[in-house]
Formats: structure tokens, sequence, C-alpha cells
């Protein structure tokens, strides 16, 4: 299916991320210096909306805040605006969960069905761990965005499950990891069982209200709040307008994620980590442990984990349409990065992966981004020098399918359809098997006026999803023309 927007070291010591020596020779100072100076360039370019903090041992080194909250009332971001988190949100789950095991009310190789008799899919309740669950590893999928698009917002997330529990399995528990919402949703409705109060007031009660994070939460007021980021994607039918994508795309506050929170609180939130104040600290290093291969490093229970040689980096990030975030915390520096942003992905990973490499070094994770990056420019100046750089590059380097499919659409937005066309048939070609590169070639296709290449696009996109209504929308109104 085409993607939609919905990534070994043990631990020691009492305070758990704050301790031992500095890997590296970075200057703190010169980092933010070079960070801040990073930062005003892409907001010049008119790519940077979010608030960034750079902190060393409960030190603010960098806080600023770029771009609008809100386009249509021209609100500036700030440090104290409130960003939608996303699957940033899937830490306070896990914390849950790994306090009730610390407490003793349960056991992460429990099956589900031990504490949820009654679970509606006695076959899941009956084989899933909630280790799995926590993992990604249960073969639970994706479907609450659909089947619980007709609950109010104030659903629990017991009620939220009973909308797909019913649904089989898409693979069997165990077998592999596949990132799944519902799964975490599932821990929430878990926590409301264990807790015997809505998921969101049990997060209040145990984890915002005692660290003080007294703008995290998962209630927005009503209409446009001042001090609430809006969510803003560029709008694909209109090149160079952006469109609020709150509503229409927007991202609910469930334990996969999607409340709210500023980077003040979501350092706090780190800061009790490192000092080891939300679980005893064998528990810490289990929750934080990477444990199955993930993108360019490894997922753990609820948290991510990523090694760049001898620095090991804890968080876990997240996005959505129009929405990106990420909590970095490096090991044994007292180091702690927070991204918050309500704008397109690809300057979130620009942002991101510029820390990491600024701070920590690379590794092959790195190292393909930017390889995939210089691609990227290369196609904006020249198709065929972008070509031939493919044609020569080092063959350990592998290009990024979801960031050349990325920028591809960004530059059709700007106006420049021909190299963001060059772009994305360069990605069908690399990535000859993927729907979803040929999906985002037939919509930019489409919109740049191209009909016959767009439906031979669409039509060779059904081949692979037989049956995908907005292709078949599509091609009718083309057909029609």
């Amino acid at each position: 299916m085409r993607f939609s927007l919905t990534r070994r070291t043990a631990l020691s010591g009492a305070a758990l991320l704050a301790a031992g020596a500095a890997v590296g020779a970075v200057n703190v100072q010169s980092l933010a210096s070079r960070l801040r100076a990073h930062c005003e360039e892409l907001a010049r370019a008119g790519d940077l909306s979010g608030a960034v903090l750079l902190v060393e041992n409960g030190r603010p080194l960098f806080r600023a805040a770029f771009g609008l909250a809100d386009r249509e009332r021209n609100l500036a971001n700030t440090p104290e605006t409130h960003f939608n988190l996303a699957s940033v949100g899937k830490m306070f789950t896990s914390l849950s969960i790994m306090r009730f095991v610390e407490s003793g009310r349960i056991a992460l190789d429990d099956k589900l069905g031990k504490h949820w008799p009654d679970y509606p899919n006695p076959a899941v309740a009956q084989s899933v761990t909630l280790a799995q669950l926590l993992t990604h590893m249960a073969g639970i999928g994706n479907h609450y965005r659909v089947t619980a698009a007709k609950l109010p917002p104030t659903a629990t997330q017991t009620q939220i499950v009973h909308t797909f529990a019913a649904k089989a399995p898409d693979a069997v528990p165990g077998a592999a990891f596949s990132y799944s919402n519902d799964g975490f949703i599932i821990l929430g409705a878990l926590i409301e069982r264990l807790s015997g109060m809505p998921y969101a007031d049990h997060c209040h009660a145990t984890i915002f209200a005692p660290l003080g994070m007294n703008g995290t939460g998962f209630v927005v007021p009503r209409g446009r709040p001042a001090g609430f980021a809006r969510a803003y994607a560029r709008d694909l039918k209109r090149p160079g307008v952006w469109r609020d994508a709150t509503e229409t795309d927007g991202l609910a506050p469930v334990a996969a994620g999607g409340c709210y929170s500023t980077v003040d609180d979501m350092q706090r939130f780190a800061d009790a980590i490192g000092r080891g104040r939300l679980l005893k600290p064998e528990l810490t290093r289990a929750w934080l442990q990477g444990r199955i291969a993930f993108r360019s490093g490894r997922y753990g229970y609820g948290t991510m984990e990523e090694s760049l040689g001898a620095q090991r980096i804890v968080g876990h990030n997240g996005g959505h349409y129009g929405i990106a975030a990420e909590l970095m915390m490096f090991e044994g520096r007292g180091l702690t990065c927070v991204i918050l942003m309500n704008g397109e992905v690809e300057t979130f990973y620009d942002l991101s992966n510029w820390m990491k490499r600024e701070a920590a070094g690379e590794h092959d994770g790195l190292r393909d981004y930017y390889f995939t990056r210089a691609l990227i420019d290369a196609f904006a100046r020249d198709a065929a020098e972008a070509r031939a750089l493919y044609a020569r590059r080092d063959p350990a380097r592998k290009a990024r399918e979801f960031l050349i499919d990325t920028y591809g659409m960004k530059f059709v937005h700007q106006g420049n359809a021909k190299a963001g066309l060059a772009l994305l048939r360069f990605n069908v070609e690399i990535f000859p098997e993927s729907s979803s590169a040929l999906w985002s070639l037939a919509e930019a296709l489409r919109i740049a006026g191209q009909r016959a290449d767009a439906l031979s696009a669409y039509r060779t996109y059904l081949v692979k999803e037989p049956g995908d209504a907005d292709a078949e929308r599509h091609i009718g109104e083309l057909s029609a023309r």
C-alpha cells in the first residue's frame, strides 16, 4: 500500500543518561552556535516551522522557535507553543506499562488474555504477549484511523479497541517487526483496565502532573486556540500554497501518539528519565534497550535507539501530515535535543540528521541520508548529473525511497515540475517494486497536467494495488476529460 505519514549497550548508574564521560570532543557551545545558524538558514528558506531545544545537564544551550503556529492569523511559533507529538507519545504508554511491570501487576511475557480475559479477539488474546505489543512484533495492523473515525474525541482507548479488535492479525505474532499503532492503543486500553481510569487521565496523574509538564495533554481547546500549532502540509493541488491539515488529516490523541506538548515539557520528561525518577535502574535499562532492527537503529519497549560509533542515542520520533517530532537523549553526556515541528517532514529529517551527525558522528544510515540528499540536489540542477552520481556511487550506499518521494513532491509544489517529475521517475526506476513510488509519480503527473502519462502510471499502480478506490477515481476523472 502507498505510504501514509501516519523510524545495546546497557545503561548504568543512578543518573542513567547523564552519567559518564562525554563521547568525542564536541564543544557544546560551538554545537549550539552551529545549530542556531543551521536553523536560521532553514528558516530563511521558508522550510522550518517549529521549536528546537538543546540542553546540557539541565542548562539550555539553544532554545528558539521559527515559522508560524497559525498561518491564517499570522501567529508565530514560540518556545512555549504546544505541538502535536505524533508517535513520541508512545513513550508515555510504554512507561506506564513498565510501571505496572515494576509494581508486579503484570509481566512482559504475559499473554494479553491473562489481563483481558474477554478481549474481543480470543486468538489475539491467547497468542500475543505484552512485550510483542511494545516492540511491534504482535502482527497487529493499523486500522484505528479508519474504524474509529466516527467516535467522539472523548472516546476511551477501550472504546477505540472495540472498533478494530475483531480484525484478523496481519502476521503471526513474533514473526516480524511491523509498526503498529493499533498495538499501542491496545496497550492504552490495558492501562485503563489496570488503573481504573481513562488513559489520558492516567498519564496526567502519573506522569505529567508529577513532573510539572503543565503544557502537555490530550485535550485541545475548541476553535483555534492561541499557543497551539496548526499542522501544515503542502497543497499538491495548488502549487506554492500550504493547506491546514489539522482537521482534514488530523492526528487525534490516542495511546499510539498525538497528544500535545512543548519543548520545555519534553525536556522535563527527558531529565526525569536521566535522573532515574520514573523507573528503577534495571527497568529503565530494559525500557530504553534497543531490541529489534528498525530503520538505522533498533526499537525497544516503546523507545528507539541509535548508535553512532560509541555514542548511543535513545528516545522516539514521530510524524504525520504537517507534524514531526523527536526526543533524542545522548547517553553519557547529559545532552538532550527536542525538535517539534508543524510543517513538512523533509525539514525535520534535515534537522534531526544534522543534529546527530554534528553531535556524534555518522553511521551507514546517516551516510545513506546524505548520499540521497546529494542525489536530490543534483536532480534540482540536472537529471543527467544526478544519474551519473548514482551510477558511480559507493556500492555500500543506498538511496532513501521516501526522502526522494518527499523532495520530488516538494519540487512540484514549488513549481519546478521538471525536476520533481525527473526525481519521481528515478524513484520508480530504482524501487521498481514500490507501489508508493508509483503512486507519487502518478499524483505528480496529474498535478502537472500530463494526462496520458498520469493515466498510465495510475493503471500500473493498480496492477500492484488492485481495487484502490482513489486510483480508480482519478482514472475515471482523467478519462472523462
